[in-house]
């Protein structure tokens, strides 16, 4: 309807920006249960909790928000996530 899904189908690189939670309830699912907006796989997610690369081997947190642990990131999160020895913090400019 708003062209989100032409946009979404035809890109190279899909970046979602959206909470990490809802009511305390986890956004980043290990399977979705809404209709999907596209086939495409996203690429890089954004948000207070910090920056996670999404790709065919799973998500993983490249940064994490001001503040947050990866404990923290892990607890709130449903999907399995690849963590790298080091996740530094994303700094507040």
């Amino acid at each position: 309807m708003g062209g989100a899904m032409d946009l979404a189908s035809g890109a190279k690189r899909v970046i979602v920006a959206m909470t990490h939670t809802v009511n305390g309830e986890p956004k980043i699912v290990r399977e979705c249960s809404l209709p999907l907006t596209s086939t495409r796989p996203v690429s890089l997610i954004c948000n207070g909790a910090g920056r996670h690369r999404a790709d065919r081997r799973g998500t993983g947190s490249s940064r994490t928000g001001s503040g947050v642990s990866v404990a923290r990131v892990r607890q709130a999160t449903q999907a399995d996530l690849i963590i790298p020895a080091h996740v530094p913090e994303m700094p507040i400019v």
